[in-house]
């Protein structure tokens, strides 16, 4: 199968794959022939990726890290949770309640399987701005539990960190209106501001039983780097909390995918790449180095262009490989299309010439 952004979708394509909305309401089966009705749909639910049958890739798989029912769960969860609690006001603990299971459930579908027969990361970020505030948490959640079962913790402190990471800008609701809805960067004042929402969230939350100290701690220092440049407290390497310092990347990496009021969205090898290149400044270079590993910059399924000319599909993401898949080739340089598609290990050093040079329909 091939995946591919929903605005690529195209009349006579089949679905290879059940397609369901932010809230993890099913809008079409998998097999379903998409027509002119079915690509409303995908726009009006703001989907943002599908998975196509494709006879190229026909024994591609692409299989999610986590199940899209439950990412969607936890995000419609932290919507409610988000939605009904008023600005300085107290949050419904039942709801709270809810955010916390819907988070271990993502954790439970981590462990114990061994780390071959886990899924691909999501890499892709929110489809718009307005799904931001509960879909981007969910997202670097469910990052931060997968970074931190191959740093070696158990569930109980990977998923920890996980709520820490869903939870991390409930300061926000503190705010009578949320600085983050401004359409341009902010400055000076501003800036200095907003810096407190660390703060204030970790302490908001601290009044709740259901949020330990470690998690509240990872909450405050989530923005606290490894040179010391972050803040609230300008931290340093290890005194950063590991949660925080795991939290820290897998924020910023679904920051940048998702389109922000002042800017577009990030392509996902464009993220990861800042990411790497900010090791040793911005983030723990260990961590750095596992993200490196678990996150595929091209996942299985996505068709690219090769600095050669040629047409691909990635038939494997070769994690551990960065910037190196297996690919299919399906078209020569030329854009004719190839009788017999084969497949080439860009990780070899034969192929060592040979790089993706764009991302195509994606």
């Amino acid at each position: 199968m091939r995946r591919l952004a929903a605005t690529h979708a195209k009349p006579g394509m089949v679905l290879a794959k059940d397609v369901v909305d932010s809230r993890g309401y099913a809008l079409l089966p998998a097999g379903a022939l998409l027509d002119e009705d079915s690509l409303t749909t995908l726009l009006i639910h703001r989907v943002w990726e599908i998975s196509v049958e494709d006879p190229r890739v026909s024994d591609v798989g692409v299989q999610p890290l986590f199940p899209p029912e439950l990412e969607a769960k936890a995000a419609d969860d932290l919507l409610q949770l988000l939605q009904e609690s008023p600005p300085g006001g107290a949050i419904e603990e039942v709801l709270l309640d809810e955010v916390r299971n819907s988070v271990y459930a993502l954790g439970r579908a981590l462990f114990p399987t061994p780390f071959w027969g886990l899924g691909d990361p999501n890499v892709s970020g929110c489809l718009s701005i307005d799904d931001y505030k509960h879909v981007q948490p969910i997202k670097t959640a469910g990052l931060s539990i997968l970074l931190s079962k191959m740093e070696g913790l158990g569930i109980a402190e990977a998923v920890d960190i996980g709520i820490a990471a869903a939870l991390k800008d409930v300061g926000y609701i503190l705010w009578p209106e949320a600085a983050t809805d401004r359409h341009e960067p902010l400055y000076g004042l501003e800036s200095v501001e907003i810096q407190q929402h660390t703060l204030q969230g970790a302490k908001f939350l601290g009044q709740y039983g259901q949020v330990g100290p470690e998690v509240a701690e990872a909450i405050l220092q989530h923005h606290e780097h490894w040179d010391g440049s972050g803040f609230p407290d300008g931290l340093k390497g290890e005194d950063v909390r590991l949660g925080a310092r795991t939290i820290g990347l897998t924020d910023t990496y679904y920051q940048l995918v998702s389109p922000r009021p002042h800017r577009p969205a990030f392509m996902p090898h464009e993220a990861a790449e800042y990411i790497m290149g900010c090791r040793g400044e911005l983030f723990d270079p260990q961590i750095m180095q596992l993200f490196a590993r678990g996150i595929p910059l091209f996942p299985a399924g996505v068709a690219v262009q090769l600095n050669t000319g040629e047409q691909a599909i990635v038939s494997r993401s070769n994690s551990g490989h960065v910037g190196r898949p297996i690919v299919r080739i399906c078209a020569n340089k030329a854009g004719k299309a190839i009788a017999s598609p084969y497949d080439i290990d860009l990780s070899e050093p034969e192929y060592q010439g040979v790089m993706i040079g764009q991302v195509l329909e994606y």
